[in-house]
């Protein structure tokens, strides 16, 4: 990926310190901004940088990945020189009103302005459960158990733990079925993983007999109860066969 600086300078970092978190850009896709690494920062020109071993959706940022980086695309550098707001997410409104600007220019110059903005508190989501599998029998009359493995957003980085830090209050769930596009079911569960019998899988398709696509959507849900990011399961067929 070619960038262009306005100010500042790039370097390489060996593969250990990007794992633990350095060159980090934020990136403006058409689905938010995206938060990627960099291992290599090769200079092409004056404030031009071609970046190589790229790591893309990182930091909680998967579900704003698209498949290709636009040309013209804006983007930040995540280093020492931005620094989170002092505040706690109790303490900020739903909009606040920010002057930003260049430092080494006076605040009333052409280099500040003024703008409003919506705070997302994109923080506080969970992030989307991994690895989603459905486990069935061989024919109609057993169950359907579907299962994943959480991720956490709070002390996710300690690989002696004998399991992954939870993060929240509690441990839930909202599993969401599909038929096309319309929302037929909802369940909340309290594990990483959803029992359906054969009675209550008769009764989803009775609600359409008519459906083409089948998918379930996986959220974890925060302290405040909020769906986090969504893992998605598509199911081909829903009576018939396993899923492809």
């Amino acid at each position: 990926m070619d960038i262009e600086l306005f100010a500042g300078a790039l370097a390489s970092e060996p593969e250990a310190a990007v794992l633990d978190g350095a060159n980090r850009l934020a990136v403006q896709t058409p689905n938010g901004w995206e938060v990627l690494q960099f291992a290599q920062a090769v200079l092409m020109a004056e404030g031009r940088y071609r970046l190589q071993g790229l790591l893309r959706g990182q930091f909680g940022t998967d579900d704003d990945m698209a498949p290709h980086l636009l040309a013209g695309a804006h983007f930040v550098v995540l280093g020492a020189a931005l620094v989170p707001l002092a505040a706690q997410p109790a303490d900020l409104p739903q909009r606040v009103t920010l002057d930003y600007g260049a430092p080494d220019l006076p605040r009333d110059s052409y280099g500040w302005q003024q703008g409003d903005f919506d705070l997302a508190r994109r923080g506080l989501d969970c992030l989307s459960p991994v690895h989603v599998n459905l486990r069935q029998p061989d024919g109609p009359a057993g169950d359907w158990r579907f299962s994943w493995i959480r991720r956490t957003r709070i002390n996710g980085d300690d690989f002696n733990a004998a399991a992954i830090a939870l993060g929240e209050a509690e441990e839930i769930y909202r599993v969401t079925v599909f038929a096309d596009e319309n929302q037929i079911a909802e369940y909340r569960v309290f594990e990483p993983a959803l029992v359906l019998k054969p009675k209550a899988r008769r009764k989803l398709v009775r609600a359409d007999p008519n459906v083409r696509h089948w998918h379930i959507k996986v959220q974890q849900l925060n302290t405040s109860q909020m769906p986090g990011r969504a893992a998605i399961y598509h199911l081909p067929d829903f009576m018939k066969g396993p899923p492809r």
